[in-house]
Protein backbone atom coordinates (compact mmCIF):
# COMPACT_ATOMS: atom_id res chain seq x y z
CA UNK A 1 0.00 0.00 0.00
CA UNK A 2 1.72 2.97 -1.18
CA UNK A 3 0.89 6.45 -3.20
CA UNK A 4 1.22 6.38 -6.62
CA UNK A 5 2.89 9.64 -8.93
CA UNK A 6 -0.60 10.98 -10.03
CA UNK A 7 -3.02 12.96 -8.38
CA UNK A 8 -6.69 12.31 -8.39
CA UNK A 9 -8.55 14.55 -10.95
CA UNK A 10 -11.53 14.59 -9.20
CA UNK A 11 -12.82 14.29 -5.70
CA UNK A 12 -10.12 16.13 -3.88
CA UNK A 13 -6.83 17.24 -5.49
CA UNK A 14 -4.51 14.24 -3.52
CA UNK A 15 -2.23 12.11 -4.43
CA UNK A 16 -4.26 8.50 -4.98
CA UNK A 17 -3.82 5.49 -3.07
CA UNK A 18 -2.16 3.01 -4.63
CA UNK A 19 -3.02 -0.96 -3.29
CA UNK A 20 -0.68 -3.42 -4.83
CA UNK A 21 -1.81 -7.18 -4.43
CA UNK A 22 1.16 -10.04 -5.56
CA UNK A 23 -0.06 -13.22 -6.42
CA UNK A 24 2.02 -16.92 -6.79
CA UNK A 25 3.75 -17.04 -10.16
CA UNK A 26 1.92 -19.11 -12.95
CA UNK A 27 2.95 -22.32 -14.31
CA UNK A 28 5.16 -20.46 -16.70
CA UNK A 29 6.94 -19.03 -13.56
CA UNK A 30 5.05 -15.10 -14.22
CA UNK A 31 4.80 -13.09 -11.35
CA UNK A 32 0.89 -11.49 -11.56
CA UNK A 33 -0.16 -8.51 -9.63
CA UNK A 34 -3.43 -6.73 -9.22
CA UNK A 35 -3.11 -2.95 -8.71
CA UNK A 36 -5.97 -0.92 -7.12
CA UNK A 37 -5.50 3.11 -7.83
CA UNK A 38 -7.88 5.40 -6.24
CA UNK A 39 -9.26 7.53 -2.72
CA UNK A 40 -10.30 6.12 0.25
CA UNK A 41 -13.30 8.04 1.64
CA UNK A 42 -12.32 10.81 3.73
CA UNK A 43 -13.63 8.96 6.87
CA UNK A 44 -10.72 6.75 6.65
CA UNK A 45 -8.66 9.89 8.07
CA UNK A 46 -10.77 11.10 10.43
CA UNK A 47 -12.31 8.13 12.15
CA UNK A 48 -10.74 7.09 14.92
CA UNK A 49 -7.96 4.41 14.58
CA UNK A 50 -9.93 1.46 16.60
CA UNK A 51 -12.71 1.60 13.97
CA UNK A 52 -10.73 1.82 10.39
CA UNK A 53 -10.02 -1.37 9.09
CA UNK A 54 -6.85 -2.49 8.43
CA UNK A 55 -5.24 0.51 10.83
CA UNK A 56 -7.43 -0.96 14.01
CA UNK A 57 -5.57 -4.16 13.56
CA UNK A 58 -2.04 -2.73 13.42
CA UNK A 59 -2.47 -0.42 16.58
CA UNK A 60 -3.85 -3.46 18.25
CA UNK A 61 -0.37 -5.43 17.55
CA UNK A 62 1.83 -2.06 18.43
CA UNK A 63 -0.17 -2.03 21.88
CA UNK A 64 0.21 -5.97 22.20
CA UNK A 65 3.85 -5.78 21.40
CA UNK A 66 5.06 -2.88 22.98
CA UNK A 67 4.41 -4.66 26.15
CA UNK A 68 2.20 -1.89 27.85
CA UNK A 69 -1.49 -2.68 29.73
CA UNK A 70 -3.79 -1.16 26.49
CA UNK A 71 -5.90 0.16 30.03
CA UNK A 72 -3.11 1.63 31.65
CA UNK A 73 -2.41 5.49 31.70
CA UNK A 74 0.75 4.70 29.39
CA UNK A 75 -1.51 2.25 27.09
CA UNK A 76 -4.17 5.17 26.73
CA UNK A 77 -1.02 7.41 25.67
CA UNK A 78 0.38 5.04 23.42
CA UNK A 79 -3.35 4.98 21.37
CA UNK A 80 -3.24 8.91 21.57
CA UNK A 81 0.20 9.06 19.86
CA UNK A 82 -1.29 6.66 17.25
CA UNK A 83 -4.75 8.58 17.21
CA UNK A 84 -3.10 11.60 16.06
CA UNK A 85 -0.28 9.28 14.10
CA UNK A 86 -0.58 10.80 10.15
CA UNK A 87 -3.07 8.36 8.45
CA UNK A 88 -0.99 7.87 5.52
CA UNK A 89 1.80 6.27 7.60
CA UNK A 90 -0.92 4.31 9.60
CA UNK A 91 -2.16 2.80 5.85
CA UNK A 92 1.34 2.31 4.62
CA UNK A 93 3.67 1.21 7.39
CA UNK A 94 3.81 -2.43 8.88
CA UNK A 95 3.75 -3.12 12.65
CA UNK A 96 7.52 -4.00 12.71
CA UNK A 97 8.49 -0.26 11.60
CA UNK A 98 5.37 1.39 13.36
CA UNK A 99 6.34 0.10 16.51
CA UNK A 100 9.27 1.36 17.52
CA UNK A 101 8.84 5.09 16.42
CA UNK A 102 5.33 4.95 18.20
CA UNK A 103 7.71 4.00 20.97
CA UNK A 104 9.76 6.31 20.30
CA UNK A 105 7.50 9.41 20.36
CA UNK A 106 5.76 8.01 23.36
CA UNK A 107 8.78 8.89 25.54
CA UNK A 108 9.53 11.97 23.41
CA UNK A 109 6.16 13.84 24.58
CA UNK A 110 7.10 15.86 26.70
CA UNK A 111 11.17 16.52 25.96
CA UNK A 112 12.37 19.35 24.52
CA UNK A 113 14.40 17.82 21.43
CA UNK A 114 14.58 17.42 18.13
CA UNK A 115 13.82 14.24 16.81
CA UNK A 116 13.63 13.17 13.23
CA UNK A 117 11.92 9.68 12.12
CA UNK A 118 12.50 9.08 8.42
CA UNK A 119 11.22 6.14 6.16
CA UNK A 120 11.48 5.55 2.47
CA UNK A 121 8.57 4.27 0.29
CA UNK A 122 9.52 1.43 -0.92
CA UNK A 123 8.73 2.02 -4.82
CA UNK A 124 11.51 4.85 -3.96
CA UNK A 125 8.49 6.94 -5.18
CA UNK A 126 8.84 9.52 -2.04
CA UNK A 127 10.19 9.76 1.58
CA UNK A 128 8.19 10.61 4.44
CA UNK A 129 10.11 12.72 7.68
CA UNK A 130 8.30 13.05 10.81
CA UNK A 131 10.39 16.11 12.54
CA UNK A 132 9.48 16.95 16.56
CA UNK A 133 10.81 19.79 17.83
CA UNK A 134 9.84 22.35 20.39
CA UNK A 135 6.46 24.37 19.87
CA UNK A 136 8.35 27.72 20.69
CA UNK A 137 10.64 27.50 17.59
CA UNK A 138 8.02 26.43 14.73
CA UNK A 139 7.97 29.32 12.99
CA UNK A 140 8.03 29.75 8.95
CA UNK A 141 11.55 30.25 8.72
CA UNK A 142 12.62 26.90 10.48
CA UNK A 143 10.05 24.96 8.66
CA UNK A 144 11.53 26.46 4.99
CA UNK A 145 14.72 25.55 6.67
CA UNK A 146 14.20 22.48 6.96
CA UNK A 147 12.28 22.06 3.74
CA UNK A 148 15.81 22.93 1.90
CA UNK A 149 17.87 20.59 4.08
CA UNK A 150 15.13 17.80 3.42
CA UNK A 151 15.10 18.36 -0.47
CA UNK A 152 19.05 18.86 -0.67
CA UNK A 153 19.99 15.90 1.72
CA UNK A 154 16.92 13.03 -0.14
CA UNK A 155 17.65 14.22 -3.87
CA UNK A 156 13.71 15.34 -3.91
CA UNK A 157 11.99 17.77 -6.53
CA UNK A 158 9.02 18.65 -4.40
CA UNK A 159 8.31 18.27 -0.83
CA UNK A 160 4.74 18.50 1.16
CA UNK A 161 4.13 19.16 4.76
CA UNK A 162 1.43 19.12 7.41
CA UNK A 163 1.89 20.46 10.78
CA UNK A 164 0.53 19.72 13.83
CA UNK A 165 0.88 21.72 17.00
CA UNK A 166 -1.30 21.47 20.60
CA UNK A 167 -0.67 22.33 24.17
CA UNK A 168 2.41 19.77 23.80
CA UNK A 169 5.43 21.20 24.61
CA UNK A 170 6.30 19.98 21.24
CA UNK A 171 5.01 20.70 17.82
CA UNK A 172 5.09 17.59 14.75
CA UNK A 173 5.69 18.39 11.18
CA UNK A 174 5.14 15.40 8.87
CA UNK A 175 6.80 16.19 5.27
CA UNK A 176 7.17 13.97 2.09
CA UNK A 177 9.86 14.38 -0.21
CA UNK A 178 8.49 13.33 -3.85
CA UNK A 179 11.68 11.69 -5.73
CA UNK A 180 11.74 12.49 -9.65
CA UNK A 181 11.55 9.57 -12.16
CA UNK A 182 15.04 10.18 -13.16
CA UNK A 183 16.57 9.72 -9.85
CA UNK A 184 14.84 6.72 -8.77
CA UNK A 185 16.26 4.38 -11.66
CA UNK A 186 14.51 1.06 -12.72
CA UNK A 187 15.06 -0.80 -9.40
CA UNK A 188 14.56 1.69 -6.69
CA UNK A 189 17.38 0.51 -3.57
CA UNK A 190 17.10 1.95 -0.37
CA UNK A 191 19.43 5.28 -0.36
CA UNK A 192 21.67 5.59 2.14
CA UNK A 193 21.05 8.46 4.43
CA UNK A 194 22.88 9.14 7.62
CA UNK A 195 19.36 10.12 9.78
CA UNK A 196 22.00 10.99 12.62
CA UNK A 197 23.77 13.57 10.63
CA UNK A 198 20.58 15.14 8.67
CA UNK A 199 18.59 14.99 12.66
CA UNK A 200 21.40 17.46 13.96
CA UNK A 201 21.36 19.57 10.82
CA UNK A 202 17.34 20.15 11.47
CA UNK A 203 18.09 20.56 15.01
CA UNK A 204 20.16 23.26 14.41
CA UNK A 205 17.72 24.91 12.10
CA UNK A 206 15.32 25.02 14.67
CA UNK A 207 17.57 26.77 17.53
CA UNK A 208 16.77 30.40 17.80
CA UNK A 209 19.27 33.03 17.96
CA UNK A 210 18.47 33.23 21.71
CA UNK A 211 19.96 29.78 22.11
CA UNK A 212 23.38 30.33 21.01
CA UNK A 213 23.58 33.30 22.80
CA UNK A 214 22.80 31.02 25.72
CA UNK A 215 25.58 28.78 24.32
CA UNK A 216 28.08 31.59 24.25
CA UNK A 217 27.44 33.40 27.45
CA UNK A 218 27.92 29.69 29.38
CA UNK A 219 31.16 29.14 27.40
CA UNK A 220 32.38 32.36 28.85
CA UNK A 221 30.85 32.81 31.85
CA UNK A 222 29.82 29.49 32.98
CA UNK A 223 27.73 29.61 35.96
CA UNK A 224 26.98 33.55 35.98
CA UNK A 225 25.37 32.79 32.20
CA UNK A 226 21.80 32.60 33.33
CA UNK A 227 21.98 35.67 35.31
CA UNK A 228 22.96 37.10 32.41
CA UNK A 229 21.14 35.53 29.97
CA UNK A 230 17.97 36.46 32.18
CA UNK A 231 18.76 40.51 32.29
CA UNK A 232 19.89 40.50 28.32
CA UNK A 233 18.06 37.95 26.40
CA UNK A 234 15.52 40.50 24.70
CA UNK A 235 18.07 43.58 24.73
CA UNK A 236 19.10 42.42 20.79
CA UNK A 237 16.97 43.39 18.14
CA UNK A 238 15.82 41.04 15.13
CA UNK A 239 17.59 43.63 12.63
CA UNK A 240 21.18 42.73 15.25
CA UNK A 241 20.39 39.55 15.59
CA UNK A 242 20.27 38.68 11.55
CA UNK A 243 23.38 40.93 11.24
CA UNK A 244 26.28 39.48 13.98
CA UNK A 245 26.43 35.72 15.60
CA UNK A 246 25.69 35.15 19.34
CA UNK A 247 29.89 35.29 20.11
CA UNK A 248 29.77 38.43 18.60
CA UNK A 249 27.29 39.48 20.96
CA UNK A 250 28.71 38.76 24.03
CA UNK A 251 32.14 40.55 23.13
CA UNK A 252 30.03 43.80 22.69
CA UNK A 253 28.16 43.03 26.04
CA UNK A 254 31.49 42.45 27.62
CA UNK A 255 32.03 45.90 25.96
CA UNK A 256 29.15 47.86 27.16
CA UNK A 257 29.90 46.77 30.70
CA UNK A 258 33.39 47.91 30.52
CA UNK A 259 32.65 51.13 29.90
CA UNK A 260 32.23 54.05 32.34
CA UNK A 261 30.40 57.41 32.98
CA UNK A 262 31.49 59.80 30.07
CA UNK A 263 33.57 57.14 28.08
CA UNK A 264 33.56 56.34 24.32
CA UNK A 265 33.69 52.47 22.30
CA UNK A 266 33.94 52.16 18.47
CA UNK A 267 33.72 48.85 16.39
CA UNK A 268 34.11 48.81 12.65
CA UNK A 269 32.76 46.18 10.57
CA UNK A 270 32.23 45.13 7.00
CA UNK A 271 28.46 44.29 6.32
CA UNK A 272 27.86 40.83 5.19
CA UNK A 273 27.68 40.54 1.46
CA UNK A 274 29.02 44.04 1.30
CA UNK A 275 31.39 44.78 -1.65
CA UNK A 276 35.06 44.59 -1.56
CA UNK A 277 36.58 47.37 -0.10
CA UNK A 278 33.15 48.88 1.20
CA UNK A 279 33.28 50.23 5.14
CA UNK A 280 30.97 49.24 7.46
Amino acid sequence: MTKADTRSPVYRRAWLDLIAVTLPADRQGRGRQFRFVGLFPSTAYTTSVMDVPLVRRRVAEVIARSGVPADSHTGKELLEVLETYPRDELLQVGTDELLPVANAVLHLQERRQTRLFLRQDPTGRFWSALVYLPRDRYTTEVRLAMQQLLLERLGGGSIEYRARSTESVLARLHFVVRVPQGRRGSSPKPMTVDVEALQAELAAAARSWTDELSEALHARYGAEAEKLLARVADAFPSGYQQDFSAEQAVDDLARLDGLTAGQLSMRLWTPKGAAAGSGG
